[in-house]
Order: C-alpha cells, then sequence, then structure tokens
C-alpha cells in the first residue's frame, strides 16, 4: 500500500514561480501573445478555421509544455523551444485527438465527470515532452496513473487563481498575457514535483 507523498504546498508553487517570472515574463508574454493571436485569426476564418486550430493545438500545447518544463529547469526561456511541438507532429496531434474522445465520451454523462477527466490526462503534453519515444495513448494512460489522488490538488492550484481571473474579465482578455505565463509556470513545477515523487515510487497508484 502506497503512502501519499507531502507534495509541495501549492502556495510555493506559485511563489516559485513568480521568483522565476521576475526577470522573464516578456519572452514569456511574447509566445502567450503569439499563442492568442493564431488561435484568434484561425477561429475567424469561416468553415477550415476552427478544425485547423484544433490540429494544431496539439503542437502548441506541447510546445508550451516543453518551454515551461525547460524553462524552470534551466531558468533561461529558449523561444525555440515553444515551436519544438511542430517537430513531434504526429504524437502531439494523436494526444489532443485522444484527449478529446476521452474527455468528450466523460463529460456526455455528466459535467463533473468530464473535469476529473480533463485533470486526469492534465500532464499528457509534460510526459510527451520528458518521453521522446512514448506514444500518445501510453502517455493519457501514465498521466491518469501519475494523477491519482493529485486531481484536486492541481484544480485548487488552479482555482487559487481566480482573483487573476477576474482580472482577466476586467480587461476584456489582456490580463492573459500575465495569467497564462504564471498558470503555465506554476503548473510546470506542479510536474516536476509529481514527477519526482512518481519516479522515487511512493506517489500511490490505486487500483
Amino acid at each position: 500500500m502506497y503512502t501519499l507523498p507531502e507534495l509541495e504546498p501549492n502556495f510555493d508553487l506559485r511563489h516559485r514561480a513568480r521568483s522565476i517570472l521576475q526577470d522573464n515574463w516578456w519572452p514569456c508574454i511574447s509566445i502567450t501573445l503569439i499563442y492568442l493571436i493564431v488561435q484568434f485569426v484561425l477561429n475567424r476564418i469561416p468553415i477550415i478555421g476552427s478544425p485547423i486550430s484544433f490540429i494544431i493545438s496539439g503542437p502548441l500545447n506541447l510546445g508550451f509544455a516543453i518551454f515551461y518544463l525547460n524553462f524552470i529547469r534551466s531558468e533561461d526561456p529558449d523561444y525555440n523551444d515553444f515551436f519544438a511541438g511542430f517537430q513531434d507532429f504526429g504524437r502531439a496531434l494523436a494526444a489532443i485527438i485522444l484527449l478529446a474522445v476521452f474527455i468528450l465520451a466523460w463529460a456526455v454523462l455528466l459535467v463533473i465527470p468530464g473535469i476529473i477527466a480533463a485533470y486526469r490526462y492534465s500532464m499528457t503534453f509534460y510526459i510527451l515532452s520528458d518521453n521522446p519515444d512514448i506514444s500518445a495513448i501510453d502517455a493519457l494512460r501514465l498521466s491518469s496513473d501519475m494523477m491519482e489522488g493529485a486531481k484536486l490538488k492541481l484544480f485548487q492550484l488552479h482555482l487559487s487563481f481566480i482573483g487573476w481571473a477576474l482580472l482577466t474579465a476586467l480587461t476584456a482578455g489582456v490580463g492573459q498575457v500575465l495569467l497564462i505565463p504564471y498558470v503555465m509556470t506554476s503548473q510546470a513545477y506542479f510536474y516536476e514535483n509529481l514527477k519526482a515523487a512518481y519516479e522515487a515510487d511512493v506517489y500511490p497508484v490505486l487500483e
């Protein structure tokens, strides 16, 4: 029987994120702007815009994972990391399709199961980033194992950004350029903490 490890408090994850972002806001804001602009433009193209947006969301999400993991590990943000997801287009596309299918399948039952499924598979792109030889479906399975018992903690981390989300709403979405880097950096630290616990073979994988 595994014992739940004492994962790093969310307050500390956010503090670490603010500390590393202090001198690195601009690179993180820049890639956020690129992401938002690309999605904005594509979603306004009739008929083909939305499908294209969905297709490239896989590589873009993988690029986000690569960028932020390398950022917190080296403390040196590299713009090229954000576009690295397109070099692994096949796995990234497979992952986003599988995520959409699995989450939608649970959401068809009720909203809450869909949300739980989203958190269950939330580490997928980080796992793909760290494991170039793993398949998309295996990345989802590993995410499910790693997140067993940790879904609520990640939800609470996201909930702690409610003030920033309100600020974003009050600024007609402009605040996203600050909120997204803050959330992504904090979440990257969450993954690092979770991964270390899981690899130490003390993280519970409940049957």
